[in-house]
């Protein structure tokens, strides 16, 4: 890939640091997510776990990338506003969400914002050099295990303050997420421990694949893939995900092959969800790859880029380089505005209920700033 497919990347994500910065801060420290296309306030919501410990994550690589201390204060800024205002009376573990006034909202226990917690602390742990951030990443950790792990090894996603399992179903999802976050975690840990569960997460999920590189999104209480409805997809994202993750552990997991899974999620992905056409990934298709909807969302396209190029530029994925300088552009032409700066959260003709909106509870750009530092890696 000639660097004139990404000479705008660089550029580009200092402008959505910048305005995040000057837009999501807020006098208590709990980030304001829900910006228009202008990133002006239009409307108001909660604060979850996900947007505050997103936003944490993204000032803290802002911090790594430029050394702009202003980011460093805003991220410990945005952590000290997560123990004050999410953390269980107990200090077990955290609530999903607040009001912007610091009233508790919901305070249901969700293992997927757990593990964005989990992945902000470490984060800030290792770019701010900061050992308490560390400890507290583990006892979350902790907690995650005993309040979500279910008796097949896997986690549940949702529990009430009573214990009770609020789910159905299950899903990879927050298992997906937790390995992403312990993979920045285990370097801080000396004991190994973390290490060994983020492989254990893996080998759980690869043992309930119906196929090489189909990873189901949600499964029965069994842990059996869900059989049939609208349930019995394959998130295209998550696969494309899951193959840059598998990449980035196989520096943590040397005595393991993680690439030869790690390539067939990303050929899962190519075969059954990338336009060759027109560009872009298709969100979701059914376990054999027939499609499910023609949407291609937006963090969809952040994924698919960050996975292609890793497995081009460090993995030999030559047939690769190709697409990718095609999705560069589609996600120029669609998803970039070049008046505001920022990414659309669903542009016109690409499907959904259009919006140009640039943040809100669960758009926080974190997945746009991850592709953009992969990007910029080579």
């Amino acid at each position: 890939m000639h660097d004139r497919d990404r000479d705008w990347v660089a550029p580009f994500l200092d402008g959505v640091f910048a305005a995040w910065r000057e837009h999501a801060d807020t006098p208590s420290g709990l980030f304001h997510p829900y910006l228009d296309r202008e990133w002006r306030h239009h409307v108001d919501g909660p604060r979850t776990l996900v947007s505050q410990c997103r936003l944490v994550y993204n000032f803290a690589r802002a911090f790594e990338r430029g050394g702009d201390q202003g980011y460093a204060d805003l991220a410990r800024r945005g952590l000290d506003a997560l123990a004050r205002y999410f953390r269980d009376p107990d200090g077990a573990g955290w609530v999903w969400a607040c009001d912007g006034d610091g009233r508790v909202r919901d305070d249901t226990h969700d293992a997927y914002g757990h593990a964005f917690v989990i992945l902000a602390l470490a984060t800030a742990a290792t770019v701010l050099r900061d050992g308490r951030y560390r400890d507290l990443a583990l006892q979350t950790w902790q907690f995650m295990q005993r309040r979500f792990r279910d008796h097949h090894g896997g986690l549940i996603w949702h529990r009430g303050r009573d214990g009770r399992v609020l789910d159905e179903v299950r899903s990879q999802n927050p298992l997906m997420h937790t390995f992403e976050a312990l993979l920045a975690l285990a370097p801080l840990d000396e004991s190994g421990a973390v290490r060994g569960d983020a492989a254990a997460i893996w080998r759980f999920l690869r043992a309930r694949m119906p196929g090489p590189g189909c990873l189901p999104e949600w499964y029965d209480a069994e842990w059996r893939p869900v059989a049939g409805g609208e349930r019995a997809i394959v998130e295209v994202g998550h696969a494309f995900e899951w193959a840059f993750l598998l990449a980035e552990a196989q520096g943590v997991f040397p005595d393991d092959d993680l690439l030869a899974p790690g390539r067939q999620l990303l050929e899962f992905g190519m075969a059954h969800g990338y336009d060759a056409a027109a560009g872009g990934i298709f969100s979701r298709v059914a376990y054999d790859g027939s499609p499910r909807e023609r949407r291609k969302g937006w963090w969809e396209q952040c994924e698919a880029i960050r996975a292609m190029h890793r497995y081009v530029s460090r993995h030999g994925a030559a047939e690769l380089a190709g697409p990718l300088r095609q999705s560069l552009a589609f996600v120029r032409r669609h998803y970039v505005d070049e008046v505001y700066g920022g990414w659309y959260e669903r542009p016109p003709g690409l499907g959904g209920e259009p919006s140009l909106a640039k943040g809100n509870a669960h758009k926080l750009d974190y997945h746009v700033v991850n592709m953009c530092r992969e990007l910029l890696a080579a």
